[in-house]
């Protein structure tokens, strides 16, 4: 089973960080001119019909699977060292952009004996850089092919997470020889319906800033809600503590 005894899995988009990484570093690879514009706009298109509140609204993983293909198009032709570079150079610059508390949370879980993943769809290029800013120890993201030459050739790489969360982790814990069992001693932290899958199969599962979709699913369960990281470090050194007396 290896050395791996609990996990930590927390997504990433407004649960440790605030908005969606895919589309503010899809922006800002435009800005400078390492990101086709007609990407962009396509990528506003698809958010607008994602948006729309009519009978015909997309569901949350076509949405999703829909941005991750756009911003493989959008990086096509570009170095993945260049991309790499210029996700480490954002996150460097926007460190505003993560959560009060959330290193807090991740160190005192490292602390803890557990193993924090990040499970995000957004491109590694970007949650790489932000697991190594908060302490996040493995990261599950989505990855681009690249060709002989370095080159992103604009399709989506074998290791994603397009679909259900839970169908990527099991994938994450397979290719290491987990035992499934340690997901009862696991904790979860997330903030959308698109996290219900995981949040669901952990024995310690945290809503932080739920929208009004996970705030019914986690009331309905029992699960602990927070608005916020620090809120979540307070849950949980209480729950650690209930368990050991």
């Amino acid at each position: 089973m290896g050395s791996i005894r609990r996990l930590a899995v927390a997504d990433v988009d407004n649960t440790l960080a605030r908005g969606y990484y895919i589309w503010k570093f899809a922006k800002y690879l435009a800005e400078k001119d390492y990101f086709r514009p007609e990407s962009i706009k396509e990528m506003l298109d698809i958010s607008h019909e994602y948006m729309d509140e009519g009978a015909s609204r997309m569901d949350y993983e076509t949405f999703a699977r829909r941005w991750v293909q756009l911003f493989g198009r959008g990086i096509k032709g570009i170095e993945r060292r260049r991309i790499e570079g210029l996700g480490k150079q954002y996150v460097s610059s926007h460190g505003g952009e993560i959560f009060g508390g959330a290193g807090e949370l991740i160190a005192f879980l490292n602390g803890e004996g557990f193993t924090t993943l990040a499970l995000s769809a957004s491109p590694a290029d970007i949650v790489l850089p932000f697991a190594e800013a908060v302490g996040i120890r493995k990261t599950l993201a989505t990855t681009y092919r690249a060709d002989g030459r370095g080159v992103y050739t604009g399709k989506v790489g074998r290791t994603n997470v397009v679909g259900t969360k839970a169908d990527a982790l099991g994938k994450f814990m397979t290719q290491r020889h987990l035992d499934r069992k340690i997901l009862k001693e696991s904790a979860g932290f997330g903030d959308s319906p698109h996290d219900v899958s995981f949040l669901s199969i952990v024995g310690y599962p945290y809503a932080i800033n739920p929208d009004d979709e996970l705030r019914r699913v986690a009331e309905a369960n029992g699960w602990d809600i927070t608005d916020s990281p620090s809120g979540a470090l307070k849950l949980v050194k209480a729950r650690l503590a209930q368990d050991k007396t």
